[in-house]
């Protein structure tokens, strides 16, 4: 008999928890009948995939809800927040612009990390927007230490939504590369 994968076997797991059928360690997986079929007998195959929601990537922080998603950021986010913040403001900007003054390194470093952050949340709404045009469920979108990522439940219908779903948050994200360049290439930039 062929051995369920890594997956299918927590897809299972997920189901059976999710009607009430979860075993307990060292209960047997059915009732046997004490037949040799007993041993080669498996739960049925899972023909849902299940998208699981992980604990660890709950919002710590809900921000609110924009287009009707539910916006939040994990506590990790504020990590990296801090250590952008505290790496602007006391080298990159001071070295680019020097003779200001500790406020307005900061101030500066807040608006980029605000402008960061927002670019990040475009991204991952990119996703979440096409998802929900695909006719997939949209649980949240979620900041966290690694950037970002949007929650999406159930099956996406076929293998061109999930193309579509992936490709929208880099095309948003070079939609605003694009935004903020053209400007830069228009109006010339002080000489350092």
């Amino acid at each position: 008999s062929t051995q369920p994968c890594k997956g299918e076997l927590s897809n299972r797991r997920q189901l059976q928890a999710a009607s009430g059928r979860l075993r307990l360690p060292g209960e047997p997986a059915h009732e046997p009948t004490g037949g040799a079929a007993d041993e080669h007998r498996h739960w049925p195959l899972v023909t849902q995939r299940v998208r699981p929601t992980s604990s660890a990537m709950t919002p710590t922080f809900p921000f609110g809800r924009i287009a009707g998603i539910e916006v939040g950021a994990h506590w990790t986010w504020l990590l990296v927040a801090a250590l952008l913040i505290w790496s602007l403001a006391a080298d990159v900007f001071p070295e680019a612009n020097p003779g200001l003054d500790d406020g307005t390194y900061v101030a500066m470093a807040f608006a980029a990390a605000a402008l960061f952050f927002s670019s990040l949340f475009l991204h991952e709404l990119g996703h979440a927007l096409q998802a929900r045009r695909d006719s997939v469920e949209i649980e949240g979108i979620t900041l966290w230490v690694f950037g970002g990522v949007a929650h999406l439940r159930g099956d996406i219908p076929s293998p061109g939504a999930e193309l579509r779903i992936a490709a929208a948050g880099p095309a948003v994200s070079l939609a605003l590369g694009a935004t903020c360049l053209a400007p830069a290439s228009v109006v010339p930039l002080p000489s350092a």
